[in-house]
């Protein structure tokens, strides 16, 4: 049963630790959301909760970003914990104003629900809690960042890094392992630590996109290509926490990786690798329509990921995803979706927001 009002959909937020925004010299700073964006995010959540239409605000993964670190800085140093990092960015004062929006969401009776991404797919529910005990976390079924948040065969949201080649996890000797994309965020919090280039990290993917489709679909060379146009030698190691192995190149990893496209496609992932290619920069809306947006599965599919709030939707009557109404490149980390029932005599109708923009599907 759909209640009246509105969900709210939110993604990507990326907090990081304090060493991230202000690392010690000569270091740069690394982190992608910075402290006047937590202010803004924070009084965004507090509006919400006194908006009594909103009854459910969904974290679409990301919220929490225990990847950008530089190669040669450890995750969190001194530390035996896997998620040592996470700790510190629960604990980071820099995301108090969004601890505190959440709460306040909570405290006005809004329902809270936390779908994992790939930046935070080792996000344990107990954590989570301390930060904020009213998220209430979906299943990962299939692995990190595999959950949903479903409503009655009318919407599917998920994050999107499932399908996505550089950024789903892989299970090896029954644990599951970073993805290729984990070491490729690091090389670029590399490039900004050190040399101070804050070139868009989604340009990586594109770059990786280009690279596996037009030539060799080897995504080790990929991977060396960006240690490379960062500074970083074939030798150069990744530090990892005490608890990984700290044996770890980027010539190693780079091998690790080579094959992976052809891995891909020998494991239970959901498409094919040469789709999951695109899924980076924008081939989830040919994934979701392909895997979900089927009469009795979802009318209307939300991804992260992409950086690119994204929605798609198809009119029932016809089953098919209509390529005019969909609205997939709303440059925000804000999606909001309104579901607003209004009865007639053959069907109900649903208004669709993502920000300023809003269509009706029947």
């Amino acid at each position: 049963m759909i209640k009246d009002g509105k969900i709210v959909f939110i993604s990507d937020i990326h907090m990081g630790c304090h060493e991230g925004l202000f690392p010690e010299k000569p270091w740069h700073p690394w982190g992608w959301f910075g402290v006047e964006r937590a202010k803004f995010l924070g009084e965004f959540l507090s509006r919400l909760a006194d908006d009594p239409q909103v009854h459910t605000v969904v974290v679409l993964g990301d919220l929490f970003d225990d990847w950008v670190v530089p190669t040669h800085l450890p995750p969190a140093e001194d530390s035996d914990a896997p998620d040592a990092l996470l700790q510190r960015i629960v604990q980071a004062g820099e995301n108090e104003p969004i601890r505190q929006g959440f709460i306040r969401l909570a405290g006005q009776g809004k329902e809270l629900r936390y779908v994992h991404g790939n930046h935070d797919m080792f996000l344990a529910e107990g954590l989570l809690h301390q930060w904020v005990p009213d998220f209430v976390c979906e299943p990962d079924n299939a692995g990190p960042g595999t959950g949903a948040y479903v409503l009655d065969g009318l919407l599917r949201a998920e994050h999107g890094c499932a399908y996505c080649l550089a950024n789903a996890p892989y299970l090896e000797d029954g644990e599951y392992r970073y993805p290729v994309g984990y070491y490729l965020a690091r090389i670029d919090a590399y490039n900004r630590a050190v040399n101070n280039n804050s070139a868009d990290y989604l340009h990586i993917f594109a770059r990786l996109c280009d690279s596996l489709l037009d030539k060799d679909e080897n995504v080790g060379e990929a991977l060396l290509a960006e240690a490379v146009d960062a500074k970083l030698a074939p030798g150069s190691p990744f530090i990892m926490n005490n608890a990984y192995p700290n044996d770890l190149t980027v010539s190693s990893v780079a091998t690790q990786f080579m094959d992976w496209f052809a891995q891909w496609d020998k494991r239970n992932y959901p498409v094919k690798a040469a789709l999951a290619v695109t899924g980076e920069v924008f081939g989830l809306r040919q994934i979701m329509r392909d895997l979900w947006l089927k009469p009795g599965k979802a009318k209307i599919a939300v991804c992260g990921h992409t950086h690119r709030a994204s929605l798609w939707a198809y009119p029932h009557s016809a089953g098919e995803p209509d390529p005019d109404r969909p609205c997939d490149s709303i440059r925000s980390f804000v999606a909001k979706a309104s579901f607003l029932p209004k009865r007639t005599t053959k069907t109900t109708r649903y208004r669709l927001e993502i920000c300023k923009t809003s269509f009706v599907i029947s």
